[in-house]
């Protein structure tokens, strides 16, 4: 992350769970990762990062690093990332994608995409398909750097963390409806954010 910072990158993307550290040494570890992140938002850095694959318990464990680390009053330009799968070409919330309201009645997913069977990257040299918000929140990182191409084209006078804002914004803004599996119903925005 100080890279980040070092090289004036516009955002980056994440994908943390605190889950697997030790009792021993994980309070000092989300402390050590909420200080860098706090850092690169000081600089108007985007942070993006894939909410979880724990479906609704996900959001209530205040051990899991995405909830804890990066709560909306702590980087209120954060973009917390859903996954979403595809239902005769609807856009269905991932069952496994974490949701719910946080303990800091924050939502726990501000936007979703794509991250059902996504064609990447595997062990030992092949590619195959993955799921979960870890294949979701890159697409959005993207989509985030192209909205800065066309602030910084269209907007030259917008920096820092107004330019961050602005992005955020853009995003949450022109999502897509997101359904409920195999119906017309539209998913809750605690499960999908923005869309």
């Amino acid at each position: 992350l100080d890279d980040a910072v070092k090289f004036d990158i516009d955002a980056v993307n994440l994908s943390i769970s605190a889950k697997y550290l030790s009792e021993n040494n994980q309070d000092d570890v989300i402390k050590a990762l909420r200080a860098a992140l706090a850092n690169v938002h000081n600089e108007g850095i985007s942070i993006v990062y894939a909410a979880g694959n724990d479906g609704h318990s996900g959001a209530t464990d205040p051990k899991v690093a995405d909830y804890s680390i990066g709560d909306n009053s702590s980087f209120p330009y954060a973009l917390k990332v859903g996954s979403v799968g595809s239902v005769d070409g609807k856009a269905v919330a991932a069952s496994t994608s974490s949701y719910c309201v946080s303990d800091t009645l924050d939502i726990a997913v501000d936007v979703s995409a794509p991250g059902v069977d996504i064609y990447s990257s595997v062990l030992n040299n092949r590619m195959g398909t993955m799921s979960g918000t870890s294949m979701a929140a890159p697409q959005v990182t993207g989509a985030l750097c192209l909205i800065y191409d066309y602030i910084d084209e269209n907007l030259p006078s917008v920096t820092g963390k107004a330019r961050a804002q602005l992005a955020r914004q853009l995003i949450c803004s022109t999502a897509e409806n997101v359904y409920e599996g195999g119906t017309d119903t539209l998913s809750s925005v605690r499960k999908v954010g923005a869309g």
